[in-house]
């Protein structure tokens, strides 16, 4: 191949023209326009102080697209040491890009009586169902005395 970009060379200068520029580079890729996605993640949970069986919790977006409304579900897998799998949902308001918001839980229903919220192990799992379409799918969860 080198010696045929040489050769063509020489015939140009000879002919009185400019040689040729042989590169080989690729063209470069167009840029694609940036995805605007969500991202809800459980940023963190307070326990009520009035409430024993009350739980706070605030879903951001982290991601750079609004996210739509959602479901929230908690569920509590240990109470007393034993096994459990007893859930409750909420409803989550859409979130702007980059906003929050804050949703209370009321787990009386689940609970017995003498149990408070903060004494189980339980999970918060935003967008349950995956409504929302996010960039990252794999985060919307948050432990408590795992």
């Amino acid at each position: 191949m080198r010696m045929k970009s040489a050769l063509v060379s020489v015939l140009l200068l000879v002919a009185g023209a400019a040689p040729a520029q042989v590169t080989n580079q690729r063209p470069r890729p167009v840029p694609r326009p940036m995805l605007l996605r969500p991202d809800l993640v459980v940023s963190e949970y307070q326990f009520a102080p009035t409430n024993n069986k009350a739980l706070r919790v605030n879903i951001a977006n982290v991601g750079n697209g609004n996210a739509g409304a959602c479901v929230l579900r908690l569920t509590v897998r240990r109470i007393k040491g034993a096994a459990v799998g007893r859930t409750m949902e909420i409803n989550v308001p859409p979130i702007a890009a980059g906003a929050n918001d804050w949703v209370t839980l009321i787990a009386d229903g689940i609970l017995p009586k003498d149990v408070d919220i903060k004494d189980t192990t339980f999970r918060l799992n935003a967008d349950v169902n995956n409504a929302v379409k996010e960039s990252k799918e794999n985060n919307n969860e948050k432990w408590h005395n795992l």
